[in-house]
């Protein structure tokens, strides 16, 4: 079965919660992990760290996996739209892709989550990475 994880770190969320209170960031965090959960079939969602957010995602190959992150990252754009209309939240979502499937070989979930996780520190704010057959991150547009 195929297998992929999406991690999503939301950049600036220590500078939402000091500016404008845990509320508004954990606000943030619920809006972020639905839009998440809305973009691809079966699925599994856990917060990963204080501002991470990963999603596993089953029937997903590497190429499905990416298009999910692509989705995301345009909805979260609505939220931070629709939740800066009331505060001005400078919040980014930024994504790491790693994928099991015929191209991308894992030895168990806890690597794949590390390949996830080194191609979300190897991103830009604000974008996509994916790991690719050498597992360093490749930024996608």
């Amino acid at each position: 079965t195929d297998v992929g994880v999406i991690l999503a770190g939301i950049d600036n969320l220590d500078h939402v919660t000091e500016t404008h209170g845990t509320e508004a960031a954990d606000r943030l965090l619920r809006e972020t992990a639905r839009v998440m959960l809305s973009n691809q079939g079966s699925r599994v969602i856990g917060q990963y760290s204080r501002n991470e957010i990963i999603l596993w995602l089953t029937d997903c190959n590497h190429e499905a996996a990416q298009l999910a992150g692509r989705r995301i990252l345009r909805d979260f754009e609505d939220v931070i739209g629709a939740l800066s209309a009331e505060h001005d939240l400078p919040a980014s979502l930024t994504l790491g892709i790693a994928a099991m499937d015929q191209g991308h070989v894992f030895k168990d979930a806890t690597e794949l989550v590390d390949a996830a996780h080194h191609a979300l520190e190897g991103s830009r704010l604000g974008s996509l990475a994916s790991t690719d057959d050498t597992r360093t991150p490749a930024l996608i547009s």
